[in-house]
Parts: structure tokens; sequence; C-alpha cells
């Protein structure tokens, strides 16, 4: 009994080390972009590295002293809020219209959305840029948001079916019965049901649509660039400044960090609907 006793606090013991050193190894990167953003440049490459310093807060102020730091950061708030919401609206209703009807091709259709979600982001940019140039759509915010849209919708379809897939078939025969047409049972008795998955997905491509990089340098100039693009103008050949470099890096982390926390109920439910059959 003693020996039991002795081994399982062991396993306990390993499996707490390995689970406090993997948070520190991914807490690390946060913990240190944030401690060369508090530095003076000049004090960054000083090795060994001083552990205890005086912070300062000029890389923040220069940061938003930028003309050009406002303008980005509403960008870049834009295109995520609306690539979200697009995402979402059409996702929904794609990945409802997917479930609830049987029609030739549907199982090639859910392959062809895998298929597209594969595809790597610089295959689609070329040819949406040229699509908007023809538009007269280049150097618009109106070309990152369709263009994330393009890209990112097959992935919300696909992480929405899941949770489409889990509402009682019994409910919506029920509604239908009643007289409810579909859209008004999308909207009574499909979303109030899936609340927290589309929350989770909504989330997700909130995520992806405001840190992207690539589509919003190609797609627009210095005038509508958003945040991840304007960290570009601290880079150069002959000097780059490391602190305002981190200190943008910190600020575009903070609207999806209060995201994630405000919704955070939304996520665990998401993560956890359909786990537990009854």
């Amino acid at each position: 009994m003693e020996i039991t006793a002795k081994s399982t606090f062991a396993s306990k013991l390993i499996v707490t080390i390995f689970a406090v050193s993997l948070l520190l190894l991914f807490l690390f990167p946060i913990y240190w972009i944030v401690v060369i953003s508090l530095r003076f440049n000049v004090d960054i490459f000083t090795f060994p590295p001083n552990i205890i310093f005086t912070p300062t807060f000029d890389a923040y102020r220069n940061v938003m002293a930028r003309s050009d730091f406002v303008g980005a950061f509403f960008n870049s708030l834009i295109v995520a809020v609306s690539t979200t919401l697009l995402c979402l609206i059409v996702g929904l209703t794609a990945g409802y219209s997917v479930v609830t009807f049987d029609f030739r091709g549907k199982r090639l259709l859910q392959i062809l959305i895998v298929m597209l979600r594969m595809a790597p982001a610089i295959s689609m940019v070329i040819p949406l840029y040229m699509i908007f140039a023809s538009l007269r759509l280049v150097n618009t915010r109106a070309s990152v948001i369709m263009s994330l849209v393009a890209f990112l919708l097959p992935f919300t379809v696909w992480l929405l079916l899941g949770y489409l897939r889990d509402v009682p078939k019994d409910l919506i025969h029920s509604a239908l019965i009643d007289g409810c047409g579909y859209l008004g049972i999308l909207a009574k008795i499909v979303v109030p049901l899936t609340t927290p998955g589309i929350a989770a997905v909504g989330i997700l491509v909130f995520i992806l649509s405001w840190n992207e990089f690539l589509i919003s340098s190609v797609m627009v100039s210095a005038a509508n660039q958003t945040l991840p693009v304007l960290i570009r103008a601290f880079l150069s050949e002959a000097t780059t400044i490391w602190n305002e470099v981190a200190a943008v890096g910190v600020i575009i982390s903070i609207p999806t960090v209060l995201v994630t926390l405000f919704c955070q109920k939304y996520i665990v439910g998401g993560l956890t609907m359909g786990a537990i059959k009854g």
C-alpha cells in the first residue's frame, strides 16, 4: 500500500513538473517580448542580460505617436471584425444547408471544403489580386476583407459542421411540422443551441484575420495597412528599432487576449460541445 502511494505521488510529481516546464516554455517568448519593449534599444543585446532593470515606456510612446499607428489599428479592427462576421454568417448558412439537406455531390462538397482549407494563402493571393485589380478594388479594405473571407471561409464551414451535426434532428422535424421555415429553425433553434461553438469559431477567425500579414501586405499600400504590416516600418537595412518592434507586437496581442478572456466561457463550451453523448 505504501509503495503504491509513493509511486502515485512520484507519477503526479513528474506530470506536474512536465506541465510546469511546458507552460514556462510557452510563456517565455511572451515574457521576453514584453521585457524587450520595456528596455532601451541599446540595452537589448547586452550579455549577460540584466534581469533587474529600470523599465521605460519610450517605445510605446514612440509607436503611438506615429501618424500611421492609429490608422493601422483601426484598419486591423475593421478588417478583423468584418471578416469574422461575414465568415460566420456565410459559414453558418452553408454548414446548416450541408447538414440539413441531402443533395447530389454533398460528400464531394465537404471534401472540396477541406482541400480549399489546405491550400496555402500564397496560392490565392495573386489570382485575387488580379481580380481586384480589374475591379479597381486594390488598396482598399474591401479587397483585404474579401480575400480573408475567401481564405478563411472553408475553415469556418468545416469547424461549424461539427457543431451543427450535434443539433437533434427531432427538434428540426418538430419545428417543420409546426410550420416553422428553415430560416426560422436556423434563427430560433440552431443558433441558440450552437452559440458556444459559433463563439469559439468566431474567436479563431478573429485571431487569424487580426494577425494576417501576407494578404494585407499585397493588397494595400501604406495608407490602408494593418498593424502586422506596420511592423515592417521599424525594420530596415541600416538599423532596427527592436524595442519599438516588440512594443507593436505587444499592442497587437492585446485585443486577441481581451477577446479570448471575455469569451472564455464560450470557448470552453464550444470545445466540449459534442464530447458527451446522451
